[in-house]
């Protein structure tokens, strides 16, 4: 017999259960350029304190992991219409990368890119967007619809001494494509990295965007409970008391006097004391 509606069933899950495995969730060892242009202070510290992390549904991963495949796309797009890009670091021999606060703010770049004919560089960014959100960047600009996206680009034009950036969006439900040319905000970038250091250096949760757990910007968080509600965080060294951040992108425990090893950060020990 043929059980169609078992094998629907199994299979779903077992598709649910691959995606999890080969699309982890998984905690950012710095605080990343792309949320520095995020207004809630509290949800910088909360990330970077690794107090809980956001686990996705199957269908979710893939969506995000849609985004990193459409980069080779736009750099395949931008090759063929004659433009340079460099989307790897020969150095490296992975993304270029910015860091700071001792590798404690992080970001990878798309690309920098080059128009044929000219001896200037800018920052590429590559971004999928769903049809309501690709239609009100085109209507309304970048820095109304995106300020996020705008920020991380003017950091990363700030670390490699550009102020000329290319935001490449792509729709994806009717792949049409917007290139759309912009000079980018030092300022903006240094008040945003000056915020990310304060965030860095605080020991203690810094205000809430809002009291009210019903707030817009709250009622879809994966940290209203542990804001608003008293719920406790996950266990891990970077979520306790006794961790500091240290040179070189580690963490100090004060309680047991040494750097913590990375593979204990995510576990935390018998000793840990939640920091919310």
């Amino acid at each position: 017999m043929f059980d169609k509606a078992a094998l629907k069933a199994s299979l779903e899950a077992s598709v649910e259960a691959y995606t999890r495995l080969s699309i982890p969730s998984e905690h950012r060892k710095h605080l990343g350029a792309s949320l520095a242009g995020r207004d809630c202070t509290r949800y910088l510290w909360n990330t970077y304190r690794w107090l809980l992390l956001e686990q996705h549904e199957g269908r979710m991963r893939r969506l995000f992991n849609r985004g990193h495949r459409e980069e080779q796309v736009f750099i395949d797009l931008l090759r063929g219409a004659g433009w340079n890009v460099w989307d790897i670091n020969p150095t490296t021999g992975s993304q270029y990368r910015i860091a700071h606060m001792s590798g404690h703010i992080g970001g990878s770049l798309d690309a920098i890119v080059q128009p044929p004919g000219v001896n200037w560089h800018a920052i590429g960014e590559f971004k999928t967007h769903n049809n309501k959100s690709f239609n009100d960047l085109r209507n309304n600009g970048l820095l109304a619809t995106k300020p996020e996206h705008f920020i991380q680009m003017s950091i990363y034009g700030r670390s490699y001494e550009t102020d000329k950036g290319l935001y490449c969006a792509v729709n994806k439900d009717t792949d049409a494509i917007e290139w759309i040319p912009v000079d980018l905000d030092f300022g903006a970038a240094e008040d945003a990295m000056r915020r990310m250091e304060y965030v860095i250096g605080l020991r203690e949760p810094p205000k809430k965007i809002s009291e009210t757990p019903t707030f817009w910007k709250c009622k879809y968080c994966h940290f209203n409970g542990i804001c608003h509600s008293g719920e406790a965080p996950e266990k891990n060294c970077r979520s306790c008391r006794h961790a500091a951040p240290a040179a070189a992108g580690e963490w100090h425990c004060e309680l047991h006097g040494q750097l913590i090893p990375d593979g204990v950060i995510p576990l935390g020990c018998d000793h840990w004391k939640r920091l919310v």
